[in-house]
């Protein structure tokens, strides 16, 4: 029998899928660039059909990666290239705080002036969290600075401003010698203290109880100063029935003219005592005899 050659279009009749075997076209058969688009049904290539790594950059045309094609937890940090995302890539309020990984928000990642109050939680700042200095007045509001913020000795000469203390400002009896300045009188300004002397033949003047005195005289008496501070100091005695009965008077008592002074047997004298040597020499004069 004679063979007839079989021809293209004799071929197109005769080789079709039922002529070829399962799994009869391998890479191997195919020549390079000759299986084109329009050889490849619709959805022929599914997953399975796909070598891994096969599909590379060069493979995917541009914009044909959509949400739809990309599996659920797909895309990890690994796969971002370094500041590809930008600001306008991300939806409004995409970044969620579950989208955050704990600690992830560094200080680098805070844009300046990005923390305002708005963003600070009540009660969130202490004193840790101000920096040395950091206070100004601005930052004080009115009447808030009370005594019990203040610490001891807080308040300096420095601190108080020219003109600021006036009288109301002191504590009474809180001005002495010391806090006076060169050139003013140093006199300490008193109230009047009255000392009764003790009763009998007790005549002590004690200076250091006060400088006004009394005495009922009901008996014989001695009259003595003790306490005299050096210097000048002064007395008033005031003495009730003083010529009833003897008083005897220190040696240091100089009298006008040299001699005591008559005392009303029955009624008031006073008496007024000097001394500018601590009671070395002790001047004694009337000031109001048989006072009525």
């Amino acid at each position: 029998m004679a063979l007839t050659k079989i021809t293209a279009p004799m071929m197109d009749a005769v080789m079709g899928t039922a002529q070829v075997a399962d799994d009869a076209i391998t890479a191997a058969k195919i020549a390079d660039g000759t299986v084109v688009a329009a050889e490849v049904a619709s959805n022929a290539i599914t997953t399975v059909k796909i070598i891994d790594d096969a599909v590379t950059t060069a493979k995917i045309l541009n914009a044909n990666v959509t949400t739809a094609k990309i599996a659920d937890g797909a895309i990890t940090a690994a796969k971002i290239a370094d500041g590809t995302v930008v600001a306008a890539e991300i939806a409004t309020d995409a970044v969620t705080t579950a989208k955050i990984l704990d600690a992830n928000v560094t200080t680098a990642k805070i844009a300046a002036d990005a923390i305002t109050g708005a963003k600070i939680a009540d009660d969130a700042i202490d004193s840790e969290h101000y920096a040395t200095g950091s206070i100004d007045t601005a930052h004080i509001a009115n009447l808030q600075i009370t005594t019990a913020l203040v610490a001891a000795d807080a308040i300096t000469g420095a601190k108080i401003a020219d003109d600021t203390i006036d009288s109301e400002h002191y504590a009474a009896g809180s001005v002495d010698n010391e806090h006076l300045a060169s050139g003013i009188a140093k006199v300490k300004v008193a109230m009047p203290v009255v000392t009764a002397v003790g009763s009998g033949n007790a005549g002590a003047l004690n200076l250091a109880l006060g400088e006004y005195f009394t005495k009922t005289i009901t008996e014989a008496t001695t009259v003595s100063f003790t306490n005299i501070p050096s210097g000048f100091a002064g007395a008033v005695l005031e003495v009730t029935n003083g010529g009833a009965f003897t008083i005897t008077w220190p040696g240091a008592v100089k009298w006008t003219g040299g001699t005591a002074p008559t005392m009303t047997t029955s009624g008031v004298d006073v008496l007024v005592f000097t001394t500018d040597d601590g009671g070395t020499t002790i001047r004694g004069a009337t000031y109001s005899m048989d006072s009525k």
